[in-house]
């Protein structure tokens, strides 16, 4: 991993400049997402309290999620901390890499990712690029800041995790940083049925997870990078059949 100093300054530069502007950007964002949006998160307090106890073994933590709105990492961020504890332990505040094609159009939306932790990917980009962006992503695990990738690239359209469709990208972190821990996440509104912008409102959100450290024999890079992401990708479907059988028995149970 090589990364330009310029680089390494920027990111924690971004770590200070977020801390102080979480007071009211974080503010914000909880106010519309709890009294405009009316969003809740089933077991919420549970939530909180694990992902607390997870952060304080100081290990690099990769959170890989399916995906299924605009706003899935917000939801993440929200199911996994308060205001509170994200302003006084703003460290755990959750890195992520929105589409720079889709969130990144203006001088103004530049300065709100810069400020909330994100590092706009062009999905398009040179293998150069890309690789650039992973080494960040790398810097930034081996600094303990936890960061969330969803290993779709983007946005499912076909309503479920789509394993078929899925980027070595985490893959490759985990070849080069073998020791990271990775939460695979399921996450879904009970009005989703099926890939949206936005969640309606008075969502109320399913979360499940697992933690694993995926190991691979495979000694060859690609081999690797590969079996490394399907082990989180079947992990995630796993957590997505279990939610659909949750479903299937709390339709049978009315």
């Amino acid at each position: 991993m090589d990364l330009p100093f310029s680089t390494k300054l920027k990111i924690h530069l971004q770590r200070i400049l977020g801390n102080i502007s979480f007071l009211f950007i974080g503010l914000v964002v909880v106010i519309f997402l709890k009294f405009y949006y009316k969003f809740s998160i089933i077991n919420h307090s549970q939530h909180k309290k694990y992902f607390r106890n997870l952060v304080r073994n100081k290990k690099p933590l990769l959170i890989c999620s399916n995906h299924l709105t605009m706003i899935d990492s917000v939801i993440l961020q929200y199911a996994f901390g308060s205001y509170f504890y994200y302003l006084f332990h703003f460290r755990n505040f959750i890195w992520n890499v929105p589409a720079k094609e889709v969130f990144a159009k203006n001088v103004f939306l530049n300065v709100f990712l810069f400020l909330t932790k994100c590092i706009p990917i062009d999905r398009k980009g040179s293998p150069e690029y890309h690789e650039f962006i992973l080494n960040q992503i790398q810097y930034i695990l081996l600094l303990k800041d936890p960061f969330l990738i969803f290993p779709e690239g983007g946005r499912s359209r076909k309503g479920i995790f789509d394993l078929e469709n899925i980027t070595y990208g985490v893959g490759r972190i985990l070849f080069q940083l073998p020791n990271t821990q990775v939460l695979c996440v399921y996450l879904r509104g009970d009005k989703q049925k099926h890939y949206t912008n936005f969640p309606e409102k008075n969502s109320k959100f399913y979360i499940k997870y697992r933690l694993i450290q995926p190991k691979t024999k495979h000694t060859k890079r690609i081999l690797a990078e590969k079996d490394l992401t399907l082990q989180i990708g079947k992990t995630i479907k796993e957590l997505e059949e279990e939610y659909l059988l949750d479903q299937e028995k709390f339709l049978v149970n009315q």
